[in-house]
């Protein structure tokens, strides 16, 4: 299964944008010490100095059709189970390795 559209660029390409929206409000805080856990269940972002600063689901909601990064985090995870046939909310990893290759491969 596919949740991207032909010529539109990878999943993975599409949650990495999505998260990196989503740490957008972060940028004025950001060093050259930050660490990133891109965990199953959840995503950490810590720096030094200021702790975790995000704490999101590890969850992404992609349009199938556009291949367009809907919602990640808590968003997406409170879509799970309860989106339209053409948006799919996923987990991108499991037991900490890409749940699904193709997938991420687009």
């Amino acid at each position: 299964m596919k949740y991207t559209a032909a010529g539109k660029g990878s999943f993975l390409k599409n949650f990495k944008n999505g998260l990196m929206n989503k740490l957008g409000r972060l940028t004025g805080i950001f060093s050259s010490d930050i660490g990133i856990d891109l965990g199953t269940a959840n995503t950490l972002v810590y720096v030094r100095g200021k702790g975790i600063v995000l704490a999101e689901p590890s969850v992404v909601a992609v349009d199938s059709v556009t291949g367009e990064v809907l919602a990640v985090g808590h968003k997406a995870k409170a879509m799970l189970g309860k989106t339209p046939r053409k948006i799919h909310a996923v987990r991108p990893m499991k037991d900490g390795v890409i749940a699904d290759f193709e997938i991420a491969e687009g």
